[in-house]
């Protein structure tokens, strides 16, 4: 009967509300923090409705109100790689926009490689930010 008493008491503990953000009302809520889209991105606001900070991300925005809720702050490097994300994002959009319309071969080769550079900087910037957003394994 151990096992149903460890079950038992898995179920009784209490959960962090950082754990699972929930959308309401076009918001993002993450604890004591909400997440808002705007027109130019997202928009992080503490309890009392104040805004805290403004990224271009939803990824960024999220990872910086789950690390508010836990006096944690890593402000900074969060807000550079959502700058990141948001600058090799645009490069993707030029790139991919010039790709299509030249003829030059050696052009479209170069063009080709940038393109998956800008693509694995952003792919690596949301692989930091989501080690903010999601617990560690036990394991590790």
């Amino acid at each position: 009967m151990k096992i149903v008493d460890e079950i038992q008491a898995l179920i009784d503990k209490p959960t962090d509300p950082t754990l699972f953000p929930i959308e309401k009302k076009g918001r993002i809520l993450v604890g004591k923090y909400s997440v808002k889209q705007s027109k130019t991105g997202y928009t992080v606001f503490n309890e009392n409705k104040q805004p805290v900070a403004k990224l271009e991300t939803k990824i960024a925005a999220v990872a910086l109100a789950k690390m508010l809720n836990k006096n944690k702050t890593p402000q900074l490097e969060i807000q550079r790689l959502d700058r990141m994300i948001a600058k090799h994002t645009q490069d993707c959009v030029f790139y991919d926009q010039v790709f299509k319309t030249t003829d030059d071969r050696e052009r479209r080769q170069d063009l080709d490689m940038k393109l998956w550079h800008a693509r694995s900087k952003i792919l690596d910037a949301e692989e930091k930010l989501e080690t903010f957003i999601y617990a560690k394994r036990l394991n590790n």
